[in-house]
């Protein structure tokens, strides 16, 4: 059987910095930023054989939940491993801006939800917001437009509407003048399907 080439050797010549750093954010708790940090990350890792982590700079932990992997401490931050994925829960700033370090290829920091007003600094090669278009959480996304979005280089952020129709997309589009595109569901980010996949080529590649 032929074996796949690895590309994260070849990575490193072609980033402008040496680690390249993608910001997930949900617009609100339940957005569905997570569950797409984890999918992304395990594309990368199993698809594209990159080396990966997730960072979570949240204080309260969703990825702590997940410690079924291999623990592991290194220069004082404790993780964990599962499916070739280095998980660092509750990380601060100082400390995940240290992880550039230690030879990852991609770098998927998880923010807090954007309408709890933490922010850190935009040093990042790429911004993804997720959030919901539906009548009931408009009004949040709106504010994150608002608040965020148009107070920053616009051209770093790649805007996602989570399960979005049509007609929200051309409501929001009419309102800010941005594209925005859906996030479908991903039944199970650590088993993608072959649609999954498709979809996750997509947003690494969109707006390029």
């Amino acid at each position: 059987m032929r074996r796949r080439r690895n590309r994260s050797n070849q990575i490193k010549g072609q980033k402008v910095m040496p680690t390249e750093v993608i910001r997930v954010q949900g617009v609100c708790d339940g957005s569905g930023a997570t569950h797409l940090a984890i999918g992304l990350a395990n594309f990368l890792a199993s698809k594209e054989r990159y080396r990966v982590a997730i960072v979570e700079l949240r204080e309260e932990s969703e990825l702590a939940q997940m410690l079924e992997g291999d623990m592991f401490v290194a220069d004082g931050l404790v993780g964990f491993t599962h499916q070739l994925v280095d998980y660092y829960p509750k990380v601060t700033w100082e400390e995940a801006t240290g992880l550039r370090q230690k030879h990852y290829d991609y770098l998927l920091f998880l923010y807090p939800p954007a309408n709890r007003g933490l922010d850190f600094p935009a040093e990042c090669h790429r911004q993804i917001i997720v959030g919901s278009l539906k009548p009931w959480s408009y009004r949040e996304y709106q504010k994150f437009m608002r608040d965020f979005y148009l107070k920053e280089d616009v051209l770093h952020w790649d805007l996602y509407g989570l399960f979005l129709n049509e007609k929200e997309a051309n409501r929001f589009e009419a309102e800010f003048h941005v594209p925005i595109r859906t996030l479908p569901f991903i039944e199970n980010p650590f088993h993608l399907q072959s649609k999954d996949v498709a979809f996750l080529q997509q947003v690494l590649t969109s707006w390029q």
